[in-house]
């Protein structure tokens, strides 16, 4: 995607990139974990001062005016340095909020400007139900909303404020905004392969405000797929550089063993597929509103990723699962984002629902 970077995108990605490599040496990586840290306070209040985690907002409520793309490139670097934050959920819910009524919500934006507002998004569904039939019910008393039932799976749960929820209405699925503290809301945190936390969302009768028409979740969906494809692109990039300093100085036989053909093999291999995850995902920045386009980001994304991560760990032999050592993080990581919004699976029954309309369903 390197080719819809200009200079002031560029300027971004340095800016990501200089605060976040700072912030994520395996030092301070392996303190916060040892401290049962989920994500990295500092970071993110330091990356909230820069203007990184507004980037998608507008002007009007402190943030950048940029658009998807700009999101897209942050999330590469963290992926790419690993860093332990609630970026791509709140990027994305701020920038849905802006986006459907910057009037209503221009409080909520304002203070998600100076990250003190973190929003997560609650759309899986309990045995990988259809994201566009959610569990969850809301009922309209004149102009206010309410929702009832469960949502598992909340990426950044216990660091979230607000939550933007899927729900089913007589109308069809929609999209609504809760507090994360609210009355009649119950969490369950539980940690995650990428030492996160995921929790386990349970509303009775909770008060909801709605975002955006009908069409509202389709677009939450479309462009959650596009960030976690950024996310999955830095996880495999970095990977991959950090793997080809380690061949390049570990040696066997008296020799480095990035010269044995097996292992250029392997790493050119994970090089071509990220290569197509990037070019997929630069096509979904194109075409924001092509739902194939995004459905393809996501399979690649998570294709390319969890390939790379395992042969970058097994070309590291033994030390790939020493907990010092930083490539096991891109493992853990490529497992955790990879399985999130679905699998390589539901991307391909996605995809052929879009391409065969009817199919999937018949």
């Amino acid at each position: 995607m390197d080719h819809l970077i200009d200079e002031d995108l560029n300027e971004l990605r340095q800016l990501a990139c200089l605060i976040m490599k700072s912030a994520t040496t395996p030092a301070r990586l392996v303190t916060l974990e040892s401290r049962g840290q989920s994500h990295d306070d500092a970071l993110w209040a330091e990356l909230a001062q820069s203007g990184v985690t507004s980037v998608a907002l507008p002007a009007e409520v402190g943030g950048m005016g940029f658009d998807l793309t700009a999101i897209a490139v942050v999330l590469r670097e963290q992926g790419y340095h690993v860093a332990p934050l609630p970026l791509w959920t709140s990027m994305i819910a701020h920038r849905r909020l802006a986006e459907t009524d910057l009037d209503t919500f221009m409080p909520l934006l304002e203070a998600a400007a100076t990250g003190d507002v973190r929003t997560t998004i609650a759309l899986e569904e309990r045995a990988g139900g259809d994201l566009f039939a959610p569990a969850v019910t809301a009922v309209a008393d004149g102009a206010e909303w309410t929702l009832s039932g469960t949502k598992i799976a909340v990426p950044y749960s216990d660091t979230a404020t607000h939550v933007l929820v899927s729900a089913a209405t007589a109308n069809g699925p929609r999209v609504f905004l809760i507090d994360a503290a609210a009355d009649g809301v119950t969490w369950t945190h539980s940690a995650v392969t990428s030492r996160g936390k995921i929790g386990r969302l349970e509303l009775t009768s909770v008060a909801a405000v709605a975002v955006g028409a009908d069409a509202e979740l389709a677009t939450l969906v479309r462009e959650s797929r596009i960030a976690l494809a950024a996310v999955l692109v830095g996880i495999a990039r970095g990977a991959l550089k950090l793997t080809s300093g380690y061949v390049s100085e570990r040696e066997q036989f008296g020799r480095p063993i990035g010269s044995f053909q097996s292992l250029q093999h392997q790493l050119a291999d994970a090089s071509i597929a990220i290569d197509a995850a990037e070019l997929v995902l630069a096509q979904a920045l194109t075409e924001p509103e092509n739902e194939s386009a995004a459905i393809v980001a996501s399979w690649w994304g998570r294709t390319s990723a969890e390939d790379t991560v395992y042969r970058c760990q097994h070309v590291h032999g033994g030390i790939g699962v020493d907990v010092d050592y930083p490539i096991h993080r891109f493992f853990l990581w490529g497992r955790q984002f990879a399985l999130t919004l679905g699998n390589v699976e539901t991307d391909l029954e996605a995809l052929s629902g879009e391409l065969i309309p009817g199919e999937v369903a018949a």
